[in-house]
């Protein structure tokens, strides 16, 4: 029974370690993002925007974001590592992400190393990132993000062009070489004294979602979310969380999801917990 056990887990590991489910995941690494239900396309959270949208890593002074997943009963593990660094208006980080399985299972791992630029003036900012893919059955690998983000009054808007040229080197003989579709996302918000509202929409992968901060003291926040799918049984998750933010130059995140029955996977692990210290307090 227990062998029958570890040859399940094994499989649905199997599900994780694809080139789409780390796109994802380096998508929505942060437990603010998943409580936000993804929607953090609009938002100027620092080093961790450049797995959302590089364009919201101009934020302040810089700083470092960490996150760290297990899945499956720790059978496959992700971390995300990032940074950012302020020069005038520009602002320059990079990030590394990698997804793995615990060595008692199986000897595999995916990486994907990123640099990012982006230059903000008071309304708007522009960014953009280059990913490399490394990997246990990876060659190499390329793809790159466009993102933008007006404020006006209360509002902001976004608009991201996600994995552009995005190709992958595949270990096989010959290897085999992978071209990937750019994904076209576009995103609102809402912000005042009282609460903050983010939405986005996923136009290649059909994918929403949208979240809601409520701030209950100076530090402490509670979140929730929803994101979905149209036309497909997957993704479709609600979400809630908590932040403290700049409390000392840190910000904790913690999230909890309640995922449906497709994304049986990730029920094993609905918590996902980050941290990020902000440069300058």
């Amino acid at each position: 029974m227990k062998k029958i056990t570890y040859i399940f887990i094994l499989l649905m590991a199997f599900s994780v370690i694809t080139f789409g489910d780390v796109l994802d995941e380096l998508d929505n690494p942060s437990a603010y993002g998943i409580s936000m239900g993804g929607a953090l396309y609009t938002v100027y959270a620092g080093s961790q925007s450049i797995a959302y949208n590089p364009a919201g890593m101009a934020n302040g002074e810089g700083g470092f974001f960490f996150s760290h997943v297990e899945h499956y009963l720790g059978v496959v593990r992700n971390d995300f590592l990032a940074g950012s660094l302020n020069a005038g208006n520009f602002y320059f980080g990079g990030s590394m992400q990698t997804t793995r399985t615990a060595e008692n299972y199986l000897n595999y791992s995916q990486y994907i190393f990123s640099g990012a630029v982006a230059y903000r003036t008071k309304s708007i900012s522009i960014g953009t990132d280059i990913n490399g893919f490394f990997g246990t059955d990876i060659v190499n690998g390329f793809s790159m993000d466009l993102g933008g983000i007006f404020q006006t009054g209360n509002y902001t808007f976004a608009a991201v062009l996600k994995n552009a040229l995005a190709s992958i080197t595949w270990q096989s003989t010959p290897p085999t070489v992978e071209n990937y579709p750019a994904e076209i996302i576009v995103g609102v918000g809402y912000s005042n004294s009282s609460f903050d509202v983010n939405t986005f929409v996923n136009f290649t992968s059909k994918e929403f979602g949208a979240g809601i901060e409520l701030p209950l003291t100076k530090f402490f926040s509670i979140v929730g979310g929803y994101k979905g799918s149209i036309g497909a049984q997957v993704s479709n998750a609600f979400s809630t969380g908590l932040a403290i933010k700049n409390y000392l130059g840190f910000d904790l995140f913690v999230s909890y999801t309640f995922i449906d029955s497709a994304s049986f996977g990730q029920l094993l692990n609905p918590f996902t917990v980050s941290m990020n210290y902000n440069f300058g307090g």
